[in-house]
């Protein structure tokens, strides 16, 4: 139900695609948001599974953004900001989680936490 009130708040809020961005290569702000928040969720995700951690929230997270990315009109730069988000994600948290340098790893750590945190800011409202 959350994810039809933010398309709807989407809607009202005039985030839709543009007709100046019809039939243009370059993805809706929305849209890029949607995919670069998929990308995350599922990095985390993976991450949670890897490293024997429970796996509701994460799960809930990446099942809400799906479903959002799953009713837009896919395109190849939605789908490539989607995987190099994963990747950028995943590395974060294998530094954050790896890392010799207790630095590197706490920074990392902030790094990511402050990125699904944007995400979950964008889920909530």
């Amino acid at each position: 139900m959350r994810i039809y009130a933010f398309i709807l708040a989407c809607v009202l809020a005039g985030l839709t695609p543009r007709a100046s961005h019809a039939g243009l290569d370059e993805p809706n702000e929305v849209y890029s948001r949607i995919a670069i928040c998929l990308g995350r969720y599922s990095a985390q995700l993976e991450h949670t599974r890897l490293m024997g951690e429970t796996v509701e929230l994460a799960t809930a997270r990446f099942d809400s953004f799906d479903e959002l990315y799953s009713a837009l009109e896919g395109s190849r730069e939605l789908l490539s900001l989607r995987i190099t988000q994963k990747a950028q994600h995943a590395r974060l948290l294998e530094t954050a989680s790896f890392n010799t340098d207790p630095r590197r790893r706490r920074l990392a750590a902030q790094r990511a936490r402050a990125h699904i945190a944007t995400c979950d800011q964008l889920e909530l409202s």
